[in-house]
């Protein structure tokens, strides 16, 4: 991992393609997608926009934390998510991470590495928490993805199993532009972009809510691609 975040420009493994992933040099870090790229699962390679040491804290501590539209080609619903306008984009919440349940997986899969993951969500923000957790069970479960890559077993982490300490491998967390640039630190988000940091895949609110000029208004795909890349540096 390295404690410094460049602008670059890598190749990645995906699942029945190859990727072009570059960052967006205007905020020297983006995990920026290339127009036209596949947004299956692919392993970021190369310099990541991760950063060294033990997971990042927020002060006054979490609530309950311990710490194209064609659904047949990217998982993404056939419905696109309207774009709110950039200045409606909060700026920080209330810094508190709060645990979300997510539905019940109907086929769990009994096989693979297993990898406990959390969906939490900053308070505050004024989005849907249980849309963001369906979302997020969405993308990781979908066959396309990590699971069937990298022959590993998603297994979602309640809110009083993250309470009662079980152990968790990946905390996906979704955190306004503010908070996202603390959890992120040292590497340097500028309040644009997400980030993998000692355990942590952080979705920067403003990108989850604006997606990225590459996919113009389909910011429901963006966030296909969002989920896999962060969680696929872990």
């Amino acid at each position: 991992m390295v404690g410094s975040v460049q602008a670059l420009h890598h190749r990645g493994r995906t699942a029945g393609v190859e990727a072009v992933e570059s960052a967006s040099s205007a905020a020297a870090g983006a995990t920026r997608p290339g127009a036209g790229e596949s947004i299956g699962a692919s392993r970021p390679t190369g310099s990541r926009t991760t950063g060294t040491g033990g997971p990042a804290t927020v002060t006054g501590g979490p609530a309950t934390a311990t710490a194209a539209s064609d659904p047949e080609q990217d998982g993404s619903p056939a419905d696109e998510t309207t774009r709110p306008r950039a200045g409606s984009v909060p700026e920080r919440g209330d810094g508190r991470l709060t645990v979300v349940p997510v539905p019940e997986d109907p086929s769990p899969r009994t096989s693979g590495r297993l990898v406990r993951y959390t969906v939490e969500v900053e308070g505050g923000l004024g989005v849907d928490a249980s849309e963001v957790a369906r979302t997020v069970q969405r993308v990781l479960l979908d066959r396309r993805g990590w699971q069937d890559v990298d022959g590993v077993r998603f297994v979602n982490v309640g809110p009083e199993e993250a309470a009662g300490g079980e152990p968790v491998d990946i905390r996906v967390t979704l955190a306004s532009p503010s908070l996202t640039d603390r959890l992120c630190a040292p590497l340097k988000t500028l309040s644009q972009v997400s980030c993998w940091n000692g355990g942590r895949s952080v979705l920067n609110l403003r990108r989850w809510l604006l997606g990225d000029d590459s996919y113009g208004e389909d910011v429901a795909r963006y966030r296909v691609y969002q989920v896999n890349h962060e969680v696929g540096h872990g």
